[in-house]
């Protein structure tokens, strides 16, 4: 901690900083250990990331104090520039590759800065080819060092360089590195190869103009002794068949051969990285070529599927390591801390507008739901190994390979070869067969023939004991194969021949003492359940036994998986769960792992996420938790609120998680939780929650704001003044799930507490609405929708407020309608339209044709006058074809009619007649006319069911 405070004193002294460039550049092992001038690179790296703008520009002063005060900004710039291109070519690899690190950061945020390197660093390219060209074997390593990470960190921005100065070196660097193809080093033949490999998504002119040439220079490495130099070869294949050349097609039998060797190879990288090159047939090859290279594949299929089932079998490696790890997987052996992966809590605070559980879903699509592997599955297999290697990877092949092809092409070669290692092969060669099975299930069409046979054999492996005992992964992977078929054993009628034994055997299979045949029963099991739903009733009883059982056996990782089990049943059967005799079996022990878990422990937040879907199950009946698990939750928000005013960082996690959970508590226990919040400060904590700079904080924060007004807005009236400022400024679809749940807390309030509450602040959030409505194709459609509903929620509540604000026009109300279209909840969609119908009770004139807004007769009944001629506009869309789109959408297609509720059809049959009769009072048209300019479809309904 000293030497840190010294450091940080120092690190705007320009003395330190070009003291640190010489450290690493000049001075000898004699003078400072290598490790020392390593640590001066970093340090300086960290200040130039700490300060790019600055730093590459030159600007500022820097100075002897650490507030920068002085001079010399440009000077030092320059010295350490320099100071990095001499490390670059040092001795020693790691000072190398820190000089490598330090020149790419500086030559990042050159571009980044929007400097163009030839004027900014003009000797930085001639520098390192200057040392691929000569005879010192570190500087060739130090340029290729520099240069690889160049092309990845910034080889785009070289691309885009508007100077031409990126581009032209880019084009410089394509005859070097084939030049080292042929290097004595292996290790500089792999860096070559690598340094080529990063310039073809680059597209640089003189790669394309000599790309036979690279291919042929290629070919000359193919059976090179040096696995780097081979994994090189493939990957750079690989890349250009993403890239979609079409230099490889005259090539693709070569090709085919070369890799099929190659995904055999000894050296498991290199047959990785040639088993990733099957998936790339089934991807990235242009259409006008597709054809040619899938029908070359197809040929090739006899000879690829076993190659790709060869390479599902564990290697004797992998069964090593297995064998090393298993007295660590026996469930009475506590995890590792080395077990336990980091957990990353994604929130389910997502209300309204179809967002729904999970919104934060919306703008991390890519996320893992729960930051868990998906146990047992191909993605990890339950695998011991659980790197990316040439089993996952072959199996991933088959997947891709199946869902291309289907089951006519793939399953008549693949079938024969399973059944008779099933039958004949080692209980590693079986394993790996059912992992194939599960890799295909893409294709039912053609496996729903065989699973009749295939379906008691699976069973079968889960009593088979003593198989598991030598390779428990067969258990993992049967788990999860007949996960991968759940949809098959659904479609059967007779339950007692097929659901009920795979419960059974996944049950028994989740008390089994290996630790990841555990977990890998449970995410079976929760895939079964969600496909199933409320046939689940029948099992509840003996499943909960087990899964009681199970949280006294359980250690931490296989403890995570059961939770989402649990939580996942009560998604699928609901109230179902709700009955005492349920509850007395799996409370009990959940609610001692609850008191058991210390506040900082995150298997806490996997607990929570379970009691968040628990509590929306049991409904009333979780109230004898309630009051223990508000307390925690209040206590968790406090927690995170004091850390930050204090200048800490505290995990959000477990404020997002305690926030969630008591919106689930607020939606299911409603009035009745108003109980809990006498004498709590909850309205306070959760306001600073609002304020919170974290996203997922204040999304959270909203959808709890959202509940609390439905269940006991009575609460919120006094806090409204601070409350509804904070949610007008969230109002951003810049941050889509956040401007979500305030949109839609914004809704909920604004039904409960009334015009009375809500009309001073309609100017303020409608300035935020109108824009987000008439923008609405720039926008996530779940937002689209929720904006829609709000602004009719807040039209129904102060239709008068609503109408005269700015922007309340033909192009808002179109834009609208558009939204409200797709809208599916009918009660927010009753809502929404009745809004709709009072502002057009206001401004009826918003729906007519433009010529006929200026002699526009009465509005309807009840509507306000003064705003008839509002907004009219000397071309707009049609609005009145967008409302009564949107009218359509209340069409029921079982029944065949329109399901409207009988006022809001009123109140559509009003304004329909209304627009009629404008039109027919125009001298140059009338309604047939107009009618006759609409879609023929809608036309016909309006006709059908409004006597139009």
């Amino acid at each position: 901690m000293e030497a840190q405070r010294h450091l940080e004193a120092h690190e705007g002294d320009a003395q330190f900083l070009l003291s640190l460039a010489y450290v690493l550049a000049r001075m000898t092992r004699d003078q400072v250990s290598d490790d020392v001038r390593q640590l001066g690179g970093l340090l300086l790296k960290n200040y130039v990331l700490r300060h790019a703008e600055a730093f590459v520009r030159g600007a500022g002063d820097l100075g002897a104090a650490s507030d920068g005060a002085g001079s010399g900004g440009a000077e030092v710039r320059d010295y350490v520039k320099l100071h990095a291109l001499i490390a670059a070519r040092d001795g020693n690899q790691s000072v190398r590759n820190t000089a490598g690190i330090l020149i790419t950061t500086l030559a990042t945020y050159t571009l980044r800065a929007g400097l163009p390197l030839g004027t900014a660093w003009p000797e930085l390219f001639p520098a390192l080819v200057e040392m691929l060209r000569g005879e010192q074997l570190p500087a060739i390593e130090g340029a290729f060092s520099s240069l690889t990470k160049i092309l990845e960190d910034c080889g785009h921005d070289m691309r885009g360089d508007p100077s031409g100065y990126g581009p032209q070196a880019l084009n410089q660097l394509v005859p070097i590195f084939p030049s080292f193809f042929g290097a004595e080093a292996p290790g500089i033949r792999a860096a070559a190869v690598r340094a080529m490999n990063l310039l073809v998504p680059l597209k640089p002119t003189q790669l394309i103009v000599n790309m036979d040439a690279f291919i042929q220079a290629l070919a000359t490495l193919k059976d090179d002794p040096s696995p780097g130099v081979r994994q090189g070869v493939c990957q750079a294949l690989v890349a250009l068949f993403k890239d979609g050349t079409d230099h490889l097609v005259s090539r693709l039998s070569e090709i085919m051969d070369f890799m099929l060797v190659k995904t055999q190879d000894h050296n498991e990288n290199v047959a990785r990285e040639a088993c990733e090159f099957w998936s790339v047939f089934c991807d990235y090859y242009p259409s006008e070529s597709q054809r040619r290279v899938s029908e070359a594949l197809r040929r090739f299929l006899p000879r690829l599927v076993p190659v790709l089932l060869a390479g599902m079998v564990f290697s004797q490696e992998d069964r090593d390591a297995m064998e090393a790890e298993k007295a660590y997987m026996l469930d009475s052996v506590p995890d590792r801390a080395e077990d336990l992966k980091p957990i990353r809590y994604q929130s389910r605070g997502g209300r309204g507008g179809g967002l729904g559980q999970g919104a934060g879903g919306v703008e991390d699509e890519d996320d893992e739901e729960d930051g868990e592997e998906d146990e047992g599955g191909m993605g990890s297999s339950g695998d011991e190994v659980e790197q990316w290697n040439l089993r996952r990877c072959s199996a991933a092949t088959l997947d891709t390979i199946a869902e291309f092809y289907g089951p006519n092409v793939l399953l008549p070669i693949l079938l024969p070869q399973l059944y008779a290692k099933l039958q004949q092969g080692s209980v590693w060669e079986r394993e790996a067969c059912i992992l194939a099975l599960g890799a295909v299930a893409s294709c039912i069409d053609g496996m729903a023939e065989q699973l009749p046979q295939l379906f008691p054999f699976l069973l079968q492996q889960l009593d088979d004991k003593a198989s598991m005992t030598t390779n428990p992964q067969l258990g993992c992977t049967v788990a999860w194969t007949l996960s991968r078929y759940s949809g098959w054993v659904l479609e059967q009628e007779n339950d007692a021949a097929y659901l009920a034994p795979l419960v059974e055997r996944l049950l028994g299979a989740m008390l089994y003492h290996h630790k990841k045949v555990q977990q890998a029963a449970c995410s079976a099991l929760a895939t079964l359940e969600e496909n199933a739903g409320l046939r689940f009733l029948p099992y509840l009883p003996h499943l909960l036994t087990f899964i009681t059982q199970a949280f006294g056996r359980y250690q931490t990782r296989s403890l995570i998986v059961l939770l989402d089990t649990l939580g996942t049943l009560a998604d699928a059967v609901k109230e179902g769960l709700a009955e005492p005799k349920y509850t007395a079996l799996f409370m009990p022990p959940l609610w001692a792992k609850w008191r058991a878990l210390v506040d900082s422990d995150r298997v806490l937040l996997y607990l929570m996420e379970c009691l968040t879907s628990l509590t929306t199950a049991l409904g009333p009946a979780f109230q004898p938790w309630a009051a223990e698990a508000y307390a925690r939750c209040l206590g968790l928000l406090r927690h995170m609120l004091a850390a930050e005013q204090m200048g800490q960082a505290p995990e959000k996690d477990f404020a997002v998680c305690a926030l969630d959970l008591l919106t689930g508590m607020t939606e299911s226990l409603g009035a009745s939780f108003e109980s809990l919040m006498p004498g709590s400060d909850l309205v306070l904590l959760l306001y600073g929650c609002m304020h919170d700079t974290s996203e997922e904080v204040r999304q959270s924060a909203f959808a709890l704001l959202g509940d609390l007004a439905k269940a006991c807005h009575v609460h919120l009236v006094p806090v409204l003044p601070t409350y509804l400022p904070v949610l007008i400024e969230n109002l951003d679809p810049r941050a889509v799930s956040v401007c979500n749940n305030a949109s839609w807390a914004l809704g909920e309030l604004t039904v409960r507490l009334g015009a009375e509450h809500m009309s001073p602040y309609i100017p303020a959030v409608m300035a935020r609405l109108v824009p987000m409505a008439r923008q609405r194709q720039e926008m996530h459609p779940y937002l689209a929708e929720n904006t829609a509903i709000t602004i009719g929620r807040l039209t129904k509540v102060c239709p008068a407020a609503v109408v005269a604000t700015p922007g309340v026009g033909p192009e808002f109300v179109h834009a609208w309608c558009l939204s409200l279209q797709d809208v599916k909840h009918r009660g927010e969609k009753e809502h929404a339209f009745e809004g709709l119908c009072l502002l057009l009770q206001q401004n009826p004139s918003v729906l007519l044709p433009t010529a006929a807004r200026a002699s526009a007769p009465s509005p309807p009944p009840g509507s306000s006058s003064s705003c008839t001629s509002a907004s009219s506009s000397s071309s707009s869309p049609n609005t009145f074809e967008a409302f009564a789109w949107a009218v359509a959408s209340w069409y029921d297609n079982v029944q065949m009619q329109p399901d409207v509720p009988e006022a809001l059809q009123h109140m559509f049959r009003v304004i329909f007649n209304y627009v009629r009769e404008t039109v027919n009072s125009l001298p140059s048209r009338n309604w047939n006319e107009y009618l006759s300019s609409l879609d023929p479809q809608l036309v016909d309904y309006l006709v059908r069911f409004y006597d139009l």
